[in-house]
Parts: C-alpha cells; structure tokens; sequence
C-alpha cells in the first residue's frame, strides 16, 4: 500500500470532531464515539465474609458484567482452607491482629490500585459489609462500573406437616376431649379412664406423669386438683 496523505479539515470542523482522510479512508478520533469492547471485570472477594461455596453465584454475576480480567480474595488464608486452594483467583493473605480483621483494607487498597492503573473498568465487590459503600461510590464517580453483592439468602425449606399417630390410649382421651368440646380437668380425665389401674395403662403411677411425659400432645395448666388439659394436636387414627 502507498504512503496515503494525512490533510486535517479546515478548522471550522474541529468543534465537533477529529477527523482525518487517510488515503481515502475517514477514522473518527471524537471521545463520543462508542465502543463495542466488553468491560474489563475485577472480582475482589472478601474471603473472610463470603464462604467459598458462593462461587458459582459470584462467576454468574461477573459474567454478565463483562469479561473477567481479575479474580482476588482477601483473608485470613490460615483458616481459609477452601479459598486458598482455589486456583483460579489470587489469595492474598491478610493476618488477623489484636483481634481486627485487614481484608477489608486490603481489598479496598487492591481495588484502587486496579482503577487508577486501568486494569479494570467494571468491579464487582463481594461481601456483606456495608463499609464497601464508599469504595463503590468512589469508584462510580470517577467513570467506572462498580457492583457489590453478599452472601445468597438460604433459601428455606417448608416442613412437611408430620401426620401424629395415636395409641390405642391416646385416641380415648381425645375422644373425650370430642365429647366435651372443651379442654379437660385432670379428674375428669381419670374418673373417665377408670377401667383399670393407671399404671397398667399407662406404665406412669399418675395420669399427670403420663400426660406431662407428653407435650408434642397435651399441655398441662394449672395445678392440684384445678388441673386442666389441652390439646396440642389435632386426633389422628390409631395404630
């Protein structure tokens, strides 16, 4: 290809842009002009408050910044186990003195050094402190992208209703309490049961041991003789 020669537009045009003809061809040099390229992402993790089991989460949100040029965890390495074996990001290892944590330090430190070097264009800051606030807002003022996030809330799980199976005897006392739609006295639930000794049937010497020794289905209120049951679950079939 030959030389091309470079002639500037006159200078009423330089007001809206740079723009020089090279050998035909027209380059447009304005600061507006927008580029395609994906953000350079820095990942900086404080280890000592995000568990390593939040990876896969961390590497999603990442991803859908940008491309990740820069994967740091700051943290007790020392108790780290799992953090400082991983391979794919820098440890960096910050001991814990006189009972105060560093990582938070280092990592604000790593994450300036990065910006005001150009490593990075987009942060992604992992963890549940809340002091992170400033660096995030610092980091957006002077033009760059910057995100934090936590730990992922667990997520709970429903417990299925346990179906209560009732003995021969507890399926009696709960036909009493059917009869009477109300909670029971004490008395009346011995002078309803009298159809031999309490402890052949039910293996305590009172009917208030045997009651107690079973909260998941009576509540006892009261005492002596004003002694009243309760029932704590719904009767279910016996076995």
């Amino acid at each position: 290809m030959g030389e091309g020669v470079a002639l500037k537009l006159p200078q009423s045009f330089e007001n809206l842009s740079e723009v020089w003809i090279l050998a035909g061809c027209t380059m447009d040099l304005s600061p507006f002009s927008v580029s395609t390229t994906k953000a350079r992402v820095a990942i900086l993790v404080d280890g000592d408050n995000i568990p390593h089991v939040e990876l896969s989460v961390i590497e999603s949100v990442a991803n859908n910044l940008g491309n990740t040029a820069i994967r740091r965890v700051y943290g007790d390495m020392t108790v780290r186990k799992e953090w400082a074996s991983e391979i794919n990001y820098l440890t960096i290892h910050c001991s814990t003195a006189h009972g105060k944590n560093r990582a938070d330090v280092h990592l604000v430190i790593g994450a300036l050094d990065i910006a005001h070097r150009g490593l990075a264009t987009s942060f992604l800051i992992v963890s549940d402190d809340k002091d992170f606030g400033p660096l995030v807002a610092y980091l957006r003022e002077i033009g760059l992208t910057a995100e934090q996030i936590g730990k992922q809330p667990q997520k709970t799980k429903a417990v299925p209703s346990q179906t209560v199976v009732l003995s021969k005897l507890d399926q009696k006392i709960h036909d009493l309490f059917h009869q009477s739609k109300a909670e029971l006295s004490l008395q009346h639930i011995g002078s309803q049961m009298r159809n031999g000794k309490v402890k052949e049937q039910t293996g305590k010497a009172t009917w208030r041991a045997y009651l107690t020794g079973k909260p998941d289905l009576y509540k006892l209120v009261g005492t002596g003789g004003e002694t009243v049951i309760r029932l704590i679950s719904a009767p279910h079939t016996a076995p």
